[in-house]
């Protein structure tokens, strides 16, 4: 899901950031929305397809959205290794510019192409959560009320409202997946479905400070990914570092060391070993150390993540949090003297990055 969360980005001590998507406007694509009711079948099929090249063209595939978008394509493909095989190369290879040769190959996008939630998800990834809104509103008056794939756009529906800061409507539309999902019987990969709408309660308790809720949420969550996802996938791995700082806000520290250690064995087992997600988990893992007055821990996972955070990006906003964690370190340790370097450092930086503004400081 989109939402602000542990995991997405490197935290000051107890504030959590997320960095905005780009939003993409575009009437063209409205207007294909706009007509849909007065197309013929094989017309409607004929516009998503050009609807999900233009996506596909435009989305900025770093590698945060680019999983998100093949995680809902994996889901269509659970146990089909030759299209599975596939997405892994649309991963490691995939160009802008190699849309169309993507989509007219024997690929897994064909088939996206007749998958109603998939392109709304697709609206998210490019930022444009109202046009997602619309399209899901479209899609809900349209179907029957018994139809499969009601749960899932309830479930997208909440997300989108979610990236969009309005939590009540949110869980409002997680609540009716959920009771959609106990009600129609035919609905396919149940299991899925019910873990995504876990993950966005786990989510949205997290934001708004309700950890109690979270925690509830999200052992839900992650029973049900342990029963139905390989032992180290990365959305396990999410899930775990969600309930890592809902317990660590709430001073379970024994429970919230357990779910960022295993959080981050599974990162170091699937990425790259100077990846921005694991510096993020070090990061956290050193806040909570520092939490617990393990000082020297705290300093010694502050400096892991420093030193793959130097290398992504020397005078990025990542080096910043750092200098700032640093900062409240020392001064907790009374090393007044380094406590002042890093924060002056951090103000240095972050003047430089155009971040003076930040709440932080």
């Amino acid at each position: 899901m989109t939402t602000t969360s542990a995991h997405s980005t490197a935290h000051d001590d107890g504030n959590a950031n997320e960095l905005p998507m780009s939003v993409v406007n575009s009437n063209e694509t409205y207007d294909k929305e706009h007509l849909f009711r007065n197309l013929s079948e094989e017309k409607a099929k004929f516009m998503w397809f050009q609807l999900l090249i233009e996506i596909i063209f435009r989305l900025n595939c770093n590698e945060y959205d680019c999983r998100q978008m093949l995680d809902e394509c994996r889901a269509k493909y659970i146990g089909n290794a030759a299209e599975l095989k596939k997405m892994d190369e649309f991963q490691s290879s995939f160009k802008p510019e190699d849309a169309i040769k993507w989509y007219t190959r024997d690929s897994f996008l064909y088939q996206v192409n007749i998958n109603l939630t998939i392109l709304g998800k697709f609206f998210r990834l490019m930022g444009d959560f109202n046009r997602a809104l619309r399209y899901y509103d479209m899609l809900i008056k349209q179907l029957s009320s018994d139809n499969e794939q009601l749960p899932l756009i309830y479930n997208n529906l909440g997300t989108a409202w979610c990236a969009k800061g309005d939590w009540q409507q949110a869980l409002k539309c997680y609540n009716q997946a959920k009771n959609l999902l106990e009600s129609i019987p035919t609905v396919p990969n149940k299991e899925h479905t019910l873990t995504l709408i876990y993950q966005g309660f786990t989510g949205i308790y997290q934001i708004i400070h309700q950890w109690e809720l979270g925690v509830r949420y999200g052992l839900k969550c992650l029973n049900l990914q342990s029963q139905c996802l390989p032992e180290k996938h990365p959305e396990i791995a999410d899930t775990c570092l969600t309930l890592g700082w809902c317990y660590a806000r709430l001073g379970e520290y024994k429970n919230a060391s357990e779910m960022y250690h295993r959080a981050l064995d599974i990162q170091m087992s699937t990425l790259p070993q100077y990846h921005p997600q694991i510096a993020a988990t070090l990061n956290n893992l050193a806040g909570l150390y520092k939490d617990t007055g393990d000082y020297e821990i705290a300093l010694e996972y502050y400096r892991k993540a420093y030193e793959i955070y130097s290398l992504i990006s020397p005078d990025g906003y990542g080096v910043a949090t750092i200098y700032n964690n640093l900062g409240r370190l020392y001064a907790k340790m009374k090393h007044y003297p380094l406590s002042i370097n890093y924060y002056e450092k951090c103000i240095e930086l972050r003047e430089r990055l155009e971040l003076f503004n930040h709440p932080d400081l």
